[in-house]
């Protein structure tokens, strides 16, 4: 089979086979984790129930992780 006529399409969103995506989606939410924390503490509005926050930041992160983010590549 000759592919020299294929276009090949380059995939534009972060992988989660690259190391680097992974640790910048895990630093991130463990600033946030820790943003919540000092905003509840400072009691921000907005802050009152932190661990709601988190909890609906860390679902978010597992849908990234399980592939279930399109905009994410979620290499099998």
């Amino acid at each position: 089979m000759d592919l020299s006529d294929v276009e090949v399409v380059r995939d534009e969103r972060p992988s989660l086979a690259d190391p680097a995506v992974v640790d910048a989606l895990g630093r991130q939410f463990a600033k946030r984790v820790f943003d919540t924390r000092a905003a509840f503490r400072t009691g921000e509005p907005g802050a009152r129930e932190p661990l709601a926050l988190i909890e609906v930041d860390a679902r978010r992160m597992g849908e990234i992780f399980l592939g279930h983010d399109p905009a994410y590549d979620a290499t099998p």
